[in-house]
């Protein structure tokens, strides 16, 4: 029975990362899309439709390209990547509010 559950975890985690990986980047693309359409003279629903219907694609990808490869360093970057949209996009919201 411990063997099972080892199992599991060790199974369980890769794709555990990859989800929260994807759905972290597939926010910050969000984040960061919708305050740039809005600067380029697109309406705040339309952009945030459009970027919300964007992303669904870009998050299977993500999640299936990180569960397949299964690399610390892929992970890192794509944790990197949203961690640095979502600061970006959170700058850009606060310049177009104030």
């Amino acid at each position: 029975m411990k063997q099972v559950l080892q199992l599991s975890k060790q199974s369980i985690l890769p794709v555990v990362i990859a989800i929260c990986g994807s759905y972290a980047l597939a926010w910050g693309v969000v984040c960061l899309g919708i305050p740039l359409a809005v600067m380029l003279g697109l309406g705040f629903h339309d952009a945030e439709a459009a970027m919300n219907m964007l992303v669904f694609p870009l998050c299977l990808i993500v999640f299936l390209w990180a569960f397949a490869q299964q690399s610390k360093k892929l992970w890192a970057g794509v944790y990197s990547i949203a961690f640095v949209f979502i600061l970006i996009g959170w700058s850009l919201q606060q310049v177009l509010l104030g």
